[in-house]
């Protein structure tokens, strides 16, 4: 083919560094950026809300096949797996 063109002017050099990760989702600035929201638009689920939301998935086997339904419900890790 010919020989490879020779480079003229400044080269670039990479360095790798390390920074922390939580400085990307610790900042308000941050959370702003990254989900649109504010945190003044962000509301938790009352208690109430959350019991509502497990009555309906303990429920779910008996509505999905009308007769019987069997939920098993257990703990892992402080989550509670259906």
């Amino acid at each position: 083919m010919g020989e490879p063109r020779k480079r003229l002017g400044a080269t670039l050099e990479r360095v790798a560094f390390k920074t922390s990760r939580l400085a990307e989702f610790s900042g308000r600035r941050e959370l702003v950026t990254q989900t649109g929201h504010t945190i003044e638009d962000c509301i938790s689920p009352t208690r109430g809300a959350q019991g509502n939301a497990l009555k309906t998935l303990v429920a779910m086997p008996f509505a999905l096949d009308g007769k019987t339904g069997t939920t098993m419900i257990g703990m892992w890790d402080s989550a509670i797996i259906l």
